[in-house]
């Protein structure tokens, strides 16, 4: 029976979409999933046995043991069974968010922790051009506005300019005055066309 549950075991190991990492209760990795080896790029044998804050940035790498022994001495979730993203260290150093949720298990006096990493990379890379785009728009909008008003205002100063163009008695150096507020008003306009 115990062959059969270890064989099951590998089974979704070997199988389970997303990264699968048990560990002990000192923090100790104990199975390494064939999802966590192409996440992280580690072998199982170069993670079996070792602590798992070897996956982890900082300051995640550095306060593991301590998150552990919290919980183990006060019972204090700061993951297990609370999904949350983090910041996960590849095998050639880099770091990357993953989503990460914590199982717990208790086999006679000893606890098993399994975490489900998920990539969140592109994930991040969507929110971030989503914001980006979502700001972009928002300055669309209010450029689109304010250049909307503004030629509201240019189209009384340029019915104004005309009407006084159309005045006859106006003296000659009014009327180049005139002439000059209306090719302001022409190049205002077109710089209002450019931004809409």
């Amino acid at each position: 029976m115990v062959e059969g549950r270890e064989a099951l075991l590998r089974s979704i190991l070997d199988t389970a979409p997303i990264a699968i990492v048990t560990l002990d209760e000192r923090g100790i990795v104990q199975s390494f999933s064939a999802a966590a080896v192409q996440l992280f790029g580690y072998q199982p044998g170069e993670v079996i046995g070792h602590s798992v804050n070897m996956l982890m940035s900082s300051p995640h790498r550095e306060n593991h043991d301590s998150y552990i022994a919290r919980y183990l001495r006060t019972g204090e979730r700061r993951i297990i069974g609370i999904g949350r993203r983090v910041e996960a260290r590849r095998k050639d150093g880099s770091s990357f968010p993953v989503e990460l949720a914590v199982g717990e298990v208790l086999l006679g006096e000893h606890r098993l922790f399994t975490g489900f990493l998920r990539d969140m990379t592109g994930r991040t890379k969507l929110e971030q051009e989503l914001r980006q785009a979502q700001k972009m728009e928002a300055i669309g909008q209010l450029t689109g506005g304010v250049a909307h008003d503004f030629n509201n205002l240019l189209t009384v100063i340029r019915g104004n300019a005309s009407l006084l163009d159309m005045n006859t008695s106006l003296p000659a150096e009014d009327r180049i005055s005139v002439q000059e507020v209306q090719d302001a008003c022409t190049r205002a306009a077109s710089l209002t066309q450019q931004l809409l």
